[in-house]
């Protein structure tokens, strides 16, 4: 299937036309993504989602996109960062933010814009504000009940049980779902949600799409 909102080639911030730039660290994360703004029925025509395809790219990415024609020239006016919190949620945002302010962009707390000289800027971290982890563990708290997955859950946890020091529960929590679900194989979860092999619950995502409604709000 096309992609509607990610923009190709991959990570380079060259091209800009559209207004409202979204930045991801990996390209699961803007498939979901794409999912999330084609169930809002958001406007393809005024929102791209780029990948940079891992947090160290975030920066570069936010720098080489201050000095694009599509930003020098007033195109592009609002830019947000959706990534995940990992195992710090603090020194995730901290990090984050200090990549906007390297880039001289308007600087936001998570889960905010932040709205300077007609450009706003915001910042999302995975799974939900304030709280540690990834995209697999928001899409675990969005998806309805099933066997497959209290299988999936039962199987990591006897794994552990068993003494292996396992991190990362609720990505391979996903993972095993992923591999045994019916519908077509995935690779990840955004892959997972865009194809239909994971239902989830889009009125569950509230803190999400109350970032994306700031987000996009504005002109």
């Amino acid at each position: 299937m096309a992609y509607i909102f990610i923009v190709q080639p991959k990570p380079g911030p060259s091209q800009f036309t559209r207004e409202v730039v979204i930045i991801t660290e990996g390209i699961d994360d803007a498939v979901f993504l794409e999912a999330v703004l084609e169930e809002r029925k958001e406007d393809m025509g005024r929102t791209e989602i780029r990948y940079v395809q891992g947090n160290g790219g975030i920066a570069s990415f936010l720098n080489g996109l201050t000095l694009s024609p599509g930003f020098t020239q007033g195109k592009v006016r609002g830019i947000g960062v959706i990534a995940d919190a990992d195992e710090n949620s603090a020194e995730a945002e901290k990090r984050i933010q200090k990549c906007f302010k390297d880039a001289g962009l308007p600087v936001p707390d998570s889960g905010r814009v932040k709205v300077e000289e007609q450009i706003w800027c915001g910042l999302f971290l995975f799974p939900s504000l304030g709280q540690p982890g990834m995209l697999e563990d928001l899409v675990l708290d969005v998806m309805p009940q099933s066997p497959v997955l209290d299988m999936s859950r039962g199987l990591v946890d006897s794994v552990v049980k068993l003494g292996s020091k396992l991190d990362k529960m609720g990505k391979r929590v996903v993972q095993v779902y992923l591999a045994v679900c019916e519908g077509k194989l995935s690779r990840g979860p955004g892959q997972g949600v865009r194809n239909g092999s994971i239902p989830i619950e889009h009125s569950k995502l509230a803190e999400l799409n109350e970032f994306l409604d700031e987000l996009l709000k504005h002109r």
